[in-house]
């Protein structure tokens, strides 16, 4: 069996995305597709991934500070 030789990712040399709408623009969020916000927080980003899902497909939100979450 041959060993498959190891690619890298390409890096993102760009500047980083400043407002909600570049974000999902590079994300491509589209409904059916399952997700993970590992920065709950407050919920902004959250909500916004929900909306670009359309009630179809799942999202799974969460924090290591539990005293920063505040979906309810």
């Amino acid at each position: 069996m041959a060993k498959q030789q190891h690619h890298r990712r390409k890096r993102y040399k760009g500047t980083h995305p400043r407002t909600f709408q570049e974000k999902y623009n590079i994300l491509h969020i589209t409904p059916g597709e399952t997700g993970l916000d590992a920065t709950l927080g407050y919920g902004g980003h959250s909500l916004e991934m929900l909306k670009c899902l359309d009630h179809k497909g799942h999202l799974y939100a969460l924090d290591v500070d539990p005293r920063k979450t505040s979906l309810k």
